[in-house]
């Protein structure tokens, strides 16, 4: 059985059809199927509008879940994973040419894949500053991390029962969901298709810098380490000039006021510092946030449709002699 997960971030007519496409094209693929949208706008005519769609439908097995307030994509994405019934579950995004990888998935599924990525090679409008900028952060994540976001970033994914039971053993595991790519020891593939990229209604820089950040908190030590670099950094140039210092006392008889290298030496020291207070400060706001901000996500609200041909399936009845 295969669940199909799809975050509600925006409702229109072309959202809806591209949406009852991808369900039409999983339908006539597999027969024990179920689609589940999350919705993610909180808003109340998204809701309406949503469930309107839902009911008019003749495609079954749809579970529209909304939420109490807007979250992040990952998090919406796993609201759906758990709350779903499939053996594997695909977290896809809305577009209607992603409904051509469903066979390649299948495929990938009977090849014993336990995570397969869909990876949209459509070009992302940006500037080149922000290309580059993207490119510099693509660089530094492999490094550290030995990952490459190009072919193993993409939002959609394909998912085992198995995989997403390990990753309901962490304590908060939506943060684990967003590293997903980090997992070595799973068999994993791409998959890539050209799509439609639909604007996210925020700044498109604002949102890749917010989740770049997010992403390299959530899957590495290297801000840490960084930052205790810099400390120890700052140690050993003060230790270097206090020895210059009495280098300078000790063999020259007039010394001048050393006003231009006693200012160098306070600017670099404040400059370190600030550094690494931020990246400091940065890590205890994560942290706080994974201790004291509960649950993810909270369901406020849920509705099915009218056809449930696999909660029929999966029912037990107690025949009367």
């Amino acid at each position: 059985m295969l669940s199909v997960v799809m975050v509600v971030q925006s409702f229109d007519a072309e959202i809806a059809k591209d949406i009852f496409s991808i369900a039409s094209a999983v339908g006539s693929q597999l027969r024990d199927c179920e689609i589940v949208l999350v919705d993610a706008t909180s808003s109340d005519s998204v809701a309406r509008a949503l469930r309107e769609h839902v009911d008019r439908s003749e495609i079954g097995n749809i579970q529209v879940f909304r939420l109490i307030s807007q979250v992040g994509f990952e998090a919406a994405a796993w609201a759906g994973i758990e709350n779903s019934l499939g053996d594997y579950v695909a977290v896809l995004n809305i577009n209607a040419e992603i409904a051509l990888t469903i066979p390649a998935m299948l495929e990938r599924i009977s090849e014993g894949y336990e995570l397969v990525f869909v990876r949209n090679v459509a070009p992302v409008a940006q500037t080149a500053l922000e290309a580059a900028l993207a490119g510099l952060f693509r660089r530094a994540y492999r490094a550290l991390t030995g990952l490459d976001l190009t072919q193993e970033g993409a939002q959609s994914r394909l998912m085992s029962r198995r995989l997403i039971n390990f990753l309901l053993q962490h304590p908060q595991p939506v943060f684990r969901y967003r590293t997903l790519p980090a997992l070595a020891g799973c068999s994993k593939c791409t998959i890539t298709y050209h799509g439609q990229r639909r604007p996210t209604g925020e700044s498109r820089f604002a949102h890749r810098a917010r989740r770049a950040w997010s992403l390299l908190l959530n899957s590495s030590t290297a801000p840490m380490r960084l930052a205790s670099g810099l400390a120890v950094s700052g140690a050993l140039l003060n230790l270097i000039y206090s020895g210059y210092v009495l280098g300078v006392s000790m063999y020259k008889a007039d010394v001048a006021p050393g006003w231009v290298t006693l200012s160098l030496q306070q600017s670099g020291m404040f400059f370190i510092f600030s550094i690494g207070l931020f990246i400091i400060a940065e890590y205890f706001i994560h942290v706080l946030r994974q201790r004291g901000a509960g649950p993810p996500y909270f369901i406020v609200g849920e509705s099915n449709s009218s056809l449930q041909h696999v909660k029929q399936r999966l029912n037990i009845e107690v025949a009367s002699d």
